[in-house]
């Protein structure tokens, strides 16, 4: 177990199948102390981790609130004593044109999916360089570095991640931390599937046709390289983000996949 006694805030970990909890599952069965923090209780996550043999505790706060992003990694140290690892994964997402979008709807996604971010790496980083040691992964979306059509308050939030984890990257790279960020492409989560948007089948159907190892990823993908970030072997990798698509953002695979 790669990550055994280090203590680990994952948010947006309670939703059951989401990216969150595959993440949370996946570090707790590393060996870490995992705090599940998310806007609902995470009792489904805390139970999964322990059924694997590893240790976890829910965390219910609002992060778009100073004082929740605060309150969490507050309660890691007076439990643990310390936070070595953030992974923040609480996100919305919105895929309207841009004439349909409500005007809400930016600062309702930017809160989520950016402000809360800065928040709480706000709050972690200064107990990351009393004990100079700290590892923060921010998960963003591959429409963050590519432009994709309706997604146009979701990718300038999530490029506001990638542009905001290069900067803390290098405002800590003498302190002993790594900031990264992981660009997922399109995860049929329960989230995803339950919009009740009539593309989401369509949503479906081009991302497969689009990426050239022909299949969708799952949590379980990010969740590797998560652990990747976190773990012993990327302690010199810093500022830089990883997408995990398949070969998409890679070209395009005009071979169809041939049966052998």
């Amino acid at each position: 177990m790669t990550l055994e006694g280090k203590v680990a805030v994952v948010t947006g970990a309670a939703r059951p199948e989401s990216i969150g909890q595959g993440i949370a599952l996946r570090l707790g069965m590393e060996g870490a102390n995992v705090i599940c923090c998310d806007l609902r209780e995470a009792d489904e996550t805390v139970a999964a981790i322990k059924e694997a043999g590893g240790n976890a505790i829910g965390f219910q706060g609002d992060i778009t609130k100073w004082e929740n992003c605060k309150g969490v990694i507050d309660f890691a140290v007076e439990k643990y004593g310390r936070i070595d690892i953030l992974v923040n994964c609480a996100g919305v997402s919105s895929r309207l044109p841009i004439e349909e979008e409500p005007l809400e709807n930016w600062d309702f996604i930017m809160d989520i999916n950016l402000r809360a971010v800065w928040m709480m790496c706000r709050a972690a980083i200064p107990e990351m360089r009393k004990n100079e040691f700290g590892r923060i992964v921010n998960i963003a979306s591959e429409a963050g570095v590519l432009g994709w059509t309706r997604h146009a308050v979701y990718g300038a939030s999530k490029g506001g991640v990638v542009s905001l984890t290069r900067c803390l990257a290098m405002e800590t790279c003498h302190d002993g931390i790594t900031v990264n960020t992981v660009n997922p492409m399109t995860i049929p989560t329960r989230l995803f599937l339950d919009q009740g948007n009539p593309l989401v089948g369509k949503n479906l159907d081009d991302s497969l046709d689009a990426i050239p190892m022909g299949t969708l990823s799952t949590p379980a993908d990010i969740a590797g390289a998560v652990n990747f970030f976190v773990g012993p072997d990327a302690g010199y990798v810093t500022g830089q983000y990883l997408n995990i698509d398949g070969g998409y953002s890679a070209g395009k695979a005009y071979d169809k996949k041939v049966e052998k």
